[in-house]
């Protein structure tokens, strides 16, 4: 899970606190951890003399283009691709190494995927 730094108090994820945890570090507590009944966390770590607040980081959705289908009937294919043109590059893979015999049973489809 990505965390990102806290900037405001209203973009504190927790409704009511279920979990909370502290983790010490030679002694001191190093970290705090607080957990929703949702199962939203925010972690507070102590860097050099401030504290920092993270909170999980929002998935991000991107579009990719997916080339799927089962090629020649023999092979299924599920490939993503950043850009189209990539996807349409290896779709006229397929096509030639078919021997150009029409259909290869593979299409491309615009997607939308958390991103990684």
């Amino acid at each position: 899970m990505k965390l990102v730094s806290l900037k405001k108090e209203q973009e504190f994820p927790l409704k009511g606190v279920a979990n909370f945890k502290m983790v010490r570090k030679d002694g001191s507590i190093s970290r705090i951890i607080i957990e929703d009944a949702e199962g939203n966390l925010a972690e507070i770590n102590a860097e050099y003399s401030n504290l920092q607040v993270y909170v999980p980081k929002p998935p991000v959705v991107v579009k990719r283009y997916k080339l799927h289908g089962k090629f020649l009937e023999l092979m299924d294919v599920n490939e993503l691709f950043e850009f189209e043109n990539e996807a349409q590059s290896k779709l006229d893979d397929y096509e030639s190494k078919s021997g150009k015999c029409g259909n290869t049973g593979l299409k491309i489809d615009e997607v939308e995927v958390l991103e990684a």
